[in-house]
């Protein structure tokens, strides 16, 4: 279910970012290698999929993520996070108790007519 929601996602990309992108938006993007600790701590299970990442790592995501998001908040801006489409919904599992209701959109998503800039990048 999880891989035929993310290609339903890109079919449906240009609604998606259109809804919550205009251009010349704000986005924060998450750093290549933060992006394959995440994918080498996924595991597939019977139940579906459970993301196997230490406490300290999640800490340490969130506390990022958090530095990242102010910037849009000083601005008065919505918080955007631009992920690869593999990782989107990790990222978005593992700060959606954190912080609820942040936008985590996936490169596939963005319509290609609309430009967007990144403001910082989550790393560890």
């Amino acid at each position: 279910p999880e891989v035929l929601t993310e290609y339903v996602r890109q079919a449906l990309g240009r609604a998606i970012s259109r809804k919550h992108i205009q251009n010349g938006s704000n986005v924060v993007t998450i750093d290549p290698k933060l992006e394959q600790i995440i994918m080498d701590s996924v595991q597939r299970t019977e139940q579906g999929t459970v993301i196997n990442l230490d406490p300290v790592t999640v800490n340490d995501i969130i506390a990022s993520l958090s530095k990242e998001i102010q910037k849009f908040l000083q601005q008065g801006e919505q918080p955007i996070i631009l992920a690869s489409p593999m990782v989107r919904l990790y990222v978005k599992k593992i700060i959606e108790q954190t912080v609820p209701g942040i936008i985590v959109l996936s490169y596939n998503e963005i319509d290609p007519e609309i430009e967007v800039q990144s403001i910082g990048m989550v790393s560890l």
